[in-house]
């Protein structure tokens, strides 16, 4: 039920990133409560290839933006395309 959230939870902060970023390359699928997908990419391309180039592709679900909105306020965080 908790996916790769509660490992990352339990370890200090960035080192299961840098283990699986080693184990698995610089982008890679983790999966978080109730299987919820995560993209995790340290590749300046792929970065770009998501944030502009094909950045339709991506879309954030619905209720991510809501709760970075709340957070955030309406930015970076919550545009989309």
């Amino acid at each position: 039920i908790t996916g790769h959230a509660l490992d990352l939870h339990m370890s200090p902060v960035g080192t299961r990133y840098n283990v699986w970023a080693k184990q698995y390359g610089h982008t890679y699928k983790l999966y978080g409560a109730f299987s919820e997908r995560w993209l995790i990419m340290g590749d300046p391309k792929g970065i770009s290839h998501v944030l502009s180039a094909k950045a339709l592709n991506y879309v954030r679900p619905h209720v991510d933006r809501v709760v970075l909105g709340l957070w955030f306020g309406q930015g970076l965080f919550t545009a989309e395309g």
